[in-house]
């Protein structure tokens, strides 16, 4: 379909490329469109031909400064980047040319004025300019004024803003700013524009906000296939906005077949104005643990296994019809505290927490015999477990839900079993790397809309393991990793029970309707080891890892990018390589929703791992 708009964005493009080849001469000097109607397809089409005058290329002969007193000529020349006796770029040239006037207006000189004078050697057909600055004083802020903010407090958005009254005015810093109050997710518009003040050299801060929606009610549902058909409803409220303070205060209920879950959550993220975080939790749950391990014969073997060399020899997989469930109710409460550091670099973070939990065991001892003697003693009981956790983090995106650009790398580790009367004891490492990547901004508009394509790269790598200074072996059924098949290894079989999982996902992201609709195309590839001793020992594991302990997912589909609602809804194709190097495109040809194309459906609600 014929846009008007976008061919006039189509010829302003390559208008641009000429002058980034040096033909400053280029111009278009007509277009012409020509109707015809093709047979074959039974519809008109636009035929456009673009009439260019070429010229000659030019060759670039530097930038030359006027007027400036406050940077020398040589700190100036040393922001201009493109080299003299190269062919001429346009565009290079206005980069180095809003360099020079980002370093005064940086630096609280936005009085400054700027012009450009071109000098062209015809003989020589070279181009060069000569840059008239006229310097003034710097400018202080006078007055930061907030306007819109009818829910926020404005001490609230002004504590965002690395800028108090008085000093200097700096443009990183507003940028800076205006990225802090958009991370804050209360926003739609954050505009910031400087006024003159009361007197010369004196300036207000005016910043004009449009509150959005900061406090929801919500629902969700997630499904993936699986013999149990793992399915869960989610009724969540949370208001990150409380009480226009900043805080975040939330419920959340999550109701399947085998896990009722109710959660209350306080977060105050600015403790005394600092980046100080605190927070505070409780929740209950009631579950049902399935394909747990049973020991009848008490030779701390799992049935029906009698020497450690059967259960190797096994794969260390337990058959079905050996194993048991058991239900189990839980109290747990939780306390974390955390501060960021703002720096040139990114955000770096570090934050701990402590959580304390009671459980209650329930199962039929005349039936079911758990080869876990901790579950045996839970029977009937309350039994107490804790942790202490610990993250450091350094976080350089652009934005915290939905980025362009930037990484996260992250390090979580968890100490279970603080006090003796605690029965779990394992430490538990996570290690995250996150990437994004802009990869394409095409304006579609002239209102500023644009389609753009995101490059999504995530990594983690999770351990468990046990204690060295102590005799308890962790239990990697209850405290191991897991595959979810919703968002870890989409499309597949869940299974759980694992020390090691290393999960990898590459994902383009193409937002149709902005922080409403995208669509993404993904690659998931997800290893998963079980590990403890003889030939399954953790180094002979991972060392001699090969293709088939990998499980693939290849899958698009549509994600609504809403931060309070993110659904996405994806067609997944599963695969596996085997030992020979042949891939396997139905691996799990028992347990595919689209049998004929050999697909499965995922449905994953709240997908943001962050």
């Amino acid at each position: 379909m014929f846009v008007e708009t976008m061919l006039q964005e189509d010829l302003k493009a390559i208008e641009r490329y000429y002058g980034d080849q040096g033909f400053i001469n280029a111009k278009i000097l007509d277009v012409n469109k020509e109707i015809v109607f093709d047979q074959d397809e039974h519809l008109n089409k636009m035929v456009i031909t673009i009439v260019i005058v070429e010229g000659e290329a030019w060759t670039y002969a530097g930038m030359t400064f006027n007027g400036n007193r406050i940077y020398s000529n040589e700190e100036l020349e040393a922001l201009v980047l493109q080299q003299p006796g190269k062919t001429f770029s346009s565009t290079k040239f206005q980069i180095d040319y809003q360099r020079v006037s980002d370093l005064y207006f940086e630096n609280g000189y936005i009085f400054n004025t700027f012009t450009y004078e071109e000098k062209r050697v015809e003989e020589r057909r070279e181009v060069s300019y000569i840059v008239d600055i006229t310097e003034r004083d710097r400018a202080h802020i006078e007055n930061i004024i907030i306007r819109g903010n009818d829910k926020t407090k404005s001490y609230i958005i002004r504590r965002e803003i690395p800028l108090e009254e008085g000093e200097v005015f700096s443009k990183a810093k507003i940028i800076e700013g205006t990225r802090n109050l958009y991370n804050l997710q209360f926003f739609d518009v954050v505009d910031p524009q400087p006024y003159p003040g009361s007197s010369d050299g004196l300036m207000d801060l005016i910043i004009d906000v449009s509150e959005g929606k900061t406090s929801d009610i919500g629902f969700g549902l997630s499904f993936s296939g699986g013999p149990d058909f793992p399915i869960s409803g989610q009724l969540n409220w949370n208001d990150r906005n409380f009480l226009g303070r900043g805080q975040v205060l939330g419920a959340e209920v999550n109701v399947s077949p085998d896990v009722q879950k109710v959660t209350l959550r306080f977060t105050e993220p600015r403790i005394l104005g600092k980046r100080w975080s605190g927070g505070v939790d409780v929740s209950w749950s009631h579950d049902v643990n399935r394909r747990i391990n049973q020991d009848w014969d008490g030779n701390g073997l799992p049935d029906p296994y009698n020497t450690w060399e059967e259960y190797d020899a096994a794969g260390r997989i337990v058959p079905e019809d050996y194993q048991m469930e058991y239900k189990s109710h839980y109290v747990s409460t939780g306390v974390n505290t955390g501060y960021t550091w703002v720096t040139r670099f990114g955000r770096l973070g570090l934050s701990t927490g402590l959580r304390f939990t009671w459980e209650y065991v329930d199962y039929d001892p005349t039936v079911f015999r758990p080869h876990n003697q901790d579950l045996r003693e839970n029977l009937e009981n309350w039994k107490y477990d804790d942790s202490i956790s610990f993250r450091l983090s350094w976080d350089t995106r652009d934005l915290q839900f939905d980025p362009t650009k930037g990484f996260v790398l992250s390090e979580n580790l968890t100490f279970a079993g603080l006090l003796p009367v605690s029965r779990r004891d394992y430490i538990k490492s996570i290690t995250r790397f996150n990437y994004n990547l802009l990869m394409f901004n095409v304006p579609v508009n002239d209102k500023g809309g644009a389609f753009k394509g995101t490059l999504y790269f995530n990594t983690a790598f999770s351990g468990l393991f046990d204690k060295p200074w102590s005799d308890t072996i962790a239990d990697r059924q209850r405290d191991g990793f897991y595959i979810d098949g919703m968002f870890v290894g989409r499309g597949w079989d869940p299974s759980s029970g694992y020390r090691y999982l290393w999960d990898n996902t590459l994902q383009f992201k193409f937002p149709l309707v902005p922080n409403i609709l995208a669509f993404d195309i993904f690659l998931d590839g997800v290893g998963a080891w079980v590990a403890t001793r003889g030939q399954f020992d953790s180094s002979n594991a991972l060392l001699n890892m090969n293709i088939n302990d990998w499980r693939f997912s290849l899958g698009a589909g549509f994600r609504f990018a809403n931060p309070q609602f993110p659904i996405g809804i994806y067609l997944v194709k599963k695969f596996q390589w085997d030992l020979k190097g042949n891939i396997n495109w139905n691996p799990e040809p028992d347990l595919t929703e689209f049998k004929n194309w050999g697909m499965d459906l995922v449905i994953a609600f709240n997908m943001n791992i962050y």
